[in-house]
């Protein structure tokens, strides 16, 4: 019988750091979910924070999982991180009907435009979301996690263009001082609440693109409904929105200026704006992406990776642990190439899987 020498491919699948768990917790008649790490390191006797990131429009927690290594990042930081999942809506439109929206956030955000259907003028009103209560689902999470948990006044949220659009919301309209600090990625402060004044003061990080297809640099929101290229204005502009929160937190007017360099060959260029001062110790800072889209920017393929940044402004006014680089696993496999044999050493494993050189796998 012909033998056949192949090189050992090793995809270990470890999970040395925190375990992803889902939960639900019953809010307004709905069972709500997230999803939930807790660090490895996480001790009962000693508090630690907390970090909610919340997804895009139509997205899951499923998508930001597999994106994104939550599970090292609790890790690494000695914080516990909660990914609430939206729920699913739908909207109805005169003639047209019920449409689907897919999961949303109701963070205030409405969509008045016209559709020009022959010689019909439809008017169009759509407020993702308006009918849940996702500021109380996501301020009960915020009580049933201190419930749970030794947390200490180290609340903070995060979320992605719809999910920023969130929490510019929770920022403005929290009734007491529960989050410490927001950052709003590639969102903005909804047209309806413009008016507000937050009723607390909390410190913000922006982050928006020049070129976003999706939420304009300038406010507007940009889609397509049946091949229809629509933009409507959604709320203020990155900048204006930034100096929302310089005023109302009275920071200093003058930011200080900071520009990152350009190492990745990736057409853009980032800058920074620094504004301190705020009341209570607050601050504001925004990231600017030259030519920046509708998207997630982070290392080796960009100067900056957005999840440091965030890190970063949070620990900055906290006992947060910065992110680190993790350190390389120690994993010896011999006889390598093999034959029908192999040892691992170095390192206890839920689960090994072998490929060839083909990148056929092998039976264990």
């Amino acid at each position: 019988m012909k033998k056949i020498l192949f090189f050992v491919f090793l995809f270990i699948m470890c999970r040395l750091s925190a375990q992803v768990t889902m939960h639900t917790i019953k809010h307004d008649g709905v069972d709500r979910e997230y999803a939930l790490y807790v660090p490895q390191t996480y001790n009962s006797n000693t508090p630690i924070p907390i970090f909610f990131m919340l997804h895009g429009w139509g997205q899951f927690v499923e998508d930001l999982c597999t994106t994104f290594d939550f599970q090292t990042m609790a890790d690494t930081t000695n914080t516990i991180f909660v990914l609430p999942q939206g729920l699913e809506d739908t909207a109805t439109i005169s003639i047209i009907g019920t449409i689907p929206l897919g999961t949303v956030w109701n963070a205030g955000a409405r969509i008045d435009t016209t559709f020009q259907i022959g010689i019909m003028s439809i008017p169009v009103s759509i407020v993702p979301g308006q009918h849940t209560d996702d500021m109380g689902f996501l301020l009960s999470l915020v009580d049933t996690m201190k419930a749970m948990y030794n947390i200490d006044n180290k609340v903070y949220f995060t979320g992605f263009s719809l999910g920023g659009f969130m929490c510019q919301r929770l920022a403005v309209e929290q009734p007491t001082s529960i989050i410490k600090a927001i950052a709003s990625v590639s969102g903005t402060l909804a047209n309806p609440l413009k008016g507000q004044t937050p009723k607390v003061p909390v410190s913000v990080l922006h982050i928006h693109g020049t070129a976003d297809e999706v939420v304009n640099y300038n406010g507007n929101l940009t889609y397509t409904y049946n091949s229809i290229n629509i933009s409507v204005s959604a709320g203020f502009s990155a900048e204006d929105m930034v100096n929302y929160w310089v005023t109302n937190n009275h920071c200093n007017t003058t930011p200080t200026h900071f520009v990152y360099d350009n190492i990745a060959d990736d057409g853009l260029t980032f800058e920074r704006d620094d504004y301190s001062n705020g009341l209570g110790s607050t601050k504001v800072a925004f990231i600017k992406v030259n030519n920046g889209q509708h998207t997630w920017y982070e290392k080796p393929d960009n100067d900056i990776d957005y999840f440091e940044e965030i890190f970063a402004f949070f620990k900055s006014d906290s006992n947060m642990v910065s992110m680190k680089e993790p350190q390389p696993i120690q994993v010896s496999v011999y006889p390598n190439p093999a034959k029908n044999r192999i040892a691992v050493y170095g390192i206890k494993c839920q689960k090994v899987e072998l490929f060839n050189a083909l990148g056929q796998q092998q039976k264990i």
